[in-house]
């Protein structure tokens, strides 16, 4: 059975899937490690970096036809999918929909971080229907936003990636 997850920005879609993922054995598939997974391929680090270069309909199109695929080779198999829009590409998988206040979702938001080997991750998890206005036309807006968030943390003499997803 494949399950398919969706839901409002920050709504714990990722932290929901992975736990029942845990508990029942099913395996644990996310769009947004698929979008790592094509930039690293095309040598990009940095999966904003990977977007603003390429082109969003071209990256957008590879990960519809991946999942589109996946639900016809392995609709029997047990897995569960984080993306916001598997549900539309496995019309025959079991849809959740996770909703969440805009409140919560925004102190989610601001504590999404993780410290790695390259320095501090901040995820800004976009709707994927405002996801355009957020990277703006040839990425402009995403520029923006990380010359921003560059130029603080280099006050405190760290470096930062940011993820849109």
């Amino acid at each position: 059975m494949i399950i398919t997850v969706t839901g409002k920005p920050c709504s714990g879609k990722g932290s929901v899937s992975k736990h029942f993922c845990a508990e029942s054995g099913f395996k644990y598939m996310s769009t947004g490690n698929m979008f790592r997974e094509l930039a690293k391929q095309n040598g990009y680090d940095d999966i904003l970096e990977f977007q603003m270069n390429e082109s969003i309909t071209k990256i957008d199109n590879q990960v519809d036809y991946l999942i589109e695929n996946l639900g016809k080779e392995k609709l029997h198999e047990d897995i569960v999918i984080d993306s916001r829009l598997a549900w539309h590409f496995i019309p025959k998988s079991f849809k959740v929909f996770i909703d969440v206040d805009w409140r919560t979702a925004g102190e989610r938001l601001l504590r999404a971080e993780r410290e790695t080997e390259k320095g501090l991750i901040l995820e800004l998890k976009v709707d994927t229907t405002d996801m355009g206005k957020v990277i703006g036309k040839q990425g402009r807006i995403a520029k923006a936003i990380r010359s921003v968030v560059k130029a603080a943390a280099s006050r405190e003499d760290k470096k930062v990636i940011i993820e849109i997803e």
